[in-house]
């Protein structure tokens, strides 16, 4: 795990103090893309999903604006 993966981690730890957790870099399927590297390393993309009680009562849209304003930095 790299030191962006921990960061995401911490903070959907800290915030949202989910039941379960999954960040998966996908940084390989970008290789070459704009804001990706050239060859694929590194941590540039990541899909997360979160389950947890503090999105019982956001929609889809909400509990996507919050994990966004959170790994905004």
């Amino acid at each position: 795990m790299g030191p962006i993966e921990e960061r995401i981690v911490t903070k959907i730890t800290q915030t949202f103090g989910p039941d379960r957790l999954s960040v998966i870099n996908e940084s390989h399927l970008h290789a070459g893309h704009q804001g990706g590297s050239v060859d694929g390393t590194g941590e540039t993309h990541f899909r997360v999903r979160v389950v947890a009680p503090a999105f019982a009562e956001m929609s889809r849209i909400e509990r996507h604006r919050a994990l966004n304003a959170l790994l905004a930095d």
